[in-house]
């Protein structure tokens, strides 16, 4: 006959410890996989994906682990190395502590001359005992790259060759400019250019048995002015790669100068204040005058620009223009007279 309430009085002492022992076995279940959740077996992910890097390429890691942990990656001459190599640029720092409910971040790596060889590895180790190694990694040295003209300042609409030695068999080149020398943390400025090669195509080399060199041609169109330029040569998946020396784009000219000063009125009872004005190219642009008059008009950026001064008093007058950034620094002046009486 089936029971229909529980008696008290019949559970035993040995059932109420058999509870007790699965509800703590329940219990240490559910610990061991909110621990098994949050501790995460370390690992390491490069980008680009590639068994190949050149001297010079900067490439993106991934790092995972344990939150509140810390961890340490150091790169390798191969897997069975203790000594780290040097020939490499961590940006940022290569001891990493992830928080509380942190489980990954990211370094940026540059390959430095002398990373070169077969066989080199990265090793992440964290303050948990967790070790994980990356696979093995060649690095291959960076083509050689110059410019004629050399120099360290170019034209907007200016035409200069690039000469490529060093290449490899089987990969095909591109070239594209950037405002620094790295391709993860700057700023891609190729609609910029205008490229041709000596293969005959638009922007692509393909590199054949026995060559020794090849060249681009690259033509600075407008709005490529800017300091702090780079030209960069890569294989179309970044495994082999080199940067230019840096340099300066400019206007095609970058002299200080003013069209002649507009005096619009003389200065009598019924006009007390004359606004003289005229175009100009440059950055600074100080009037000057009788009884020490000063009046200026200053710019962030050298360019062309519409400037003024107001004028209560008859007299000689004379605008300093001044052209100053990384293209060079000119002056030049123009003298003016404001005629008629001044109000009294």
């Amino acid at each position: 006959m089936p029971l229909t309430e529980v008696d008290a009085n019949n559970i035993k002492p040995t059932n109420i410890k058999l509870m007790k022992l699965i509800f703590i076995f329940r219990g240490v279940l559910f610990g061991l996989l909110i621990l098994s959740s949050s501790l995460r077996a370390a690992s390491i992910d490069i980008t680009p994906i590639s068994a190949t890097y050149s001297v010079g390429q900067t490439v993106s890691i991934t790092l995972t682990g344990s939150p509140n942990t810390s961890y340490t990656l150091t790169a390798l001459e191969n897997a069975t190395s203790t000594t780290p190599m040097t020939a490499i640029r961590v940006r940022g720092s290569q001891i990493v502590t992830f928080g509380e409910n942190e489980t990954t971040t990211s370094l940026l790596v540059e390959f430095l001359p002398g990373s070169e060889g077969e066989g080199r590895v990265f090793l992440l180790v964290g303050s948990n005992d967790d070790r994980e190694i990356s696979g093995v990694k060649t690095i291959i040295p960076a083509p050689f790259i110059s410019l004629s003209p050399s120099g360290a300042i170019y034209s907007e609409g200016q035409r200069i060759t690039l000469t490529m030695t060093g290449g490899l068999a089987g990969l095909s080149y591109i070239i594209k400019m950037f405002d620094q020398p790295s391709i993860y943390e700057a700023i891609d400025l190729s609609g910029n250019i205008i490229p041709t090669t000596s293969q005959g195509t638009i922007n692509i080399i393909k590199w054949q048995e026995g060559m020794t060199s090849a060249e681009f041609y690259i033509q600075f169109s407008q709005g490529s002015k800017g300091s702090d330029r780079y030209l960069i040569v890569h294989a179309l998946d970044y495994s082999h790669l080199a940067f230019s020396p840096s340099f300066n784009i400019c206007p095609g000219s970058t002299l200080a100068l003013a069209n002649d000063v507009l005096v619009p009125a003389s200065l009598g009872p019924n006009n007390c204040s004359v606004l003289v004005n005229t175009q100009a190219q440059g950055n600074s642009f100080v009037f000057t005058g009788p009884d020490g008059y000063v009046f200026s008009n200053v710019f962030r950026n050298a360019g062309t620009y519409q400037v003024s001064a107001p004028i209560t008093k008859p007299g000689t007058y004379q605008l300093t223009i001044t052209y100053d950034d990384y293209c060079g620094k000119s002056t030049a002046t123009k003298s003016f007279t404001v005629t008629g009486e001044a109000c009294k």
